[in-house]
């Protein structure tokens, strides 16, 4: 039953508005998210991160009794399928809803999760717990400290956000593109690099992936020390953390945009349900 309704739910508006209200579906999910087993947890995480894209679900699934425990755990899964979605729903879960960020951001544990899922996740669960810290500190400073005393969660972002991206090689190449490892990949050059990829039958999800991370990543670090504070002394010791000070200038050189541009939500960042797991 919870695979039909995450498949149900899949990019279907009505099907995630009528899911949502019907009475105890979503304290079932939440069940069987924490208690079932590994194919029951990934279906019914999968279904609460199709539920999260509807905006009017958000607020009701953070109230369910239980929801970020549940999510909170995927993230701590070996599974990275399941630690992807489950970085997407909270991302989702956390945007443009200031009473889920702060519940969220207060939820024992949560901040803790979301570093270990940075640090150790794929490409794509990296990027999506980061544009997640994004959405939790986002004009709050008081989360903005709790994230930079949370152990390891500045040297994950830092080390995520400065992490090279493979280019590979293409036939007729670009000049541009001999051996690039290089971060400062010009926005024109990164376009017609995939181009020519595409053109001849090239997988870029990857690239594209890496990309998203370190920009996510970036934005989250520069969302650190966006608003002052009693605790700014203790923001401003970031910058002692290798790569952070690398990940702000290589914000400013690409003049990147809001937050909200820097991954693409939508179901490409929840995990497939039929990739292999791992």
């Amino acid at each position: 039953a919870v695979h039909a309704l995450a498949n149900l739910c899949d990019s279907h508006l009505h099907n995630m508005q009528v899911v949502a209200e019907e009475p105890h579906c979503l304290e079932a999910l939440v069940a069987v998210a924490l208690h079932d087993t590994h194919d029951g947890q990934r279906h019914a995480v999968r279904c609460l991160a199709n539920l999260s894209e509807l905006h009017r679900n958000r607020a009701p699934i953070v109230a369910t009794p239980g929801s970020v425990d549940a999510l909170l755990k995927g993230l701590r899964e070996t599974d990275d399928g399941i630690r992807t979605t489950a970085a997407f729903a909270l991302a989702k879960l956390t945007e443009r809803e200031p009473g889920n960020a702060e519940a969220i951001a207060h939820h024992p544990g949560s901040l803790v999760d979301l570093a270990g899922c940075i640090a150790k996740g794929s490409k794509r669960a990296r990027g999506n717990a980061a544009v997640c810290v994004c959405h939790l500190t986002e004009g709050r400073h008081e989360v903005a400290a709790m994230v930079v005393a949370t152990e390891g969660a500045v040297r994950a972002l830092a080390d995520a956000a400065t992490a090279p991206v493979e280019y590979p090689p293409i036939e007729d190449p670009i000049p541009a593109y001999h051996d690039v490892t290089s971060q400062a990949v010009a926005d024109m050059e990164k376009a017609e690099w995939l181009v020519k990829m595409r053109d001849q039958g090239r997988q870029t999800e990857d690239v594209e992936a890496a990309e998203d991370a370190r920009r996510s990543c970036a934005f989250a670090i520069a969302s650190l020390g966006a608003c002052k504070g009693p605790s700014l002394r203790e923001i401003q010791r970031i910058c002692r953390v290798r790569g952070v000070l690398t990940a702000l200038t290589w914000v400013l050189k690409n003049q990147a945009a809001d937050p909200d541009r820097l991954v693409d939500m939508n179901e490409s960042a929840i995990a497939d349900d039929d990739e292999e797991e791992g």
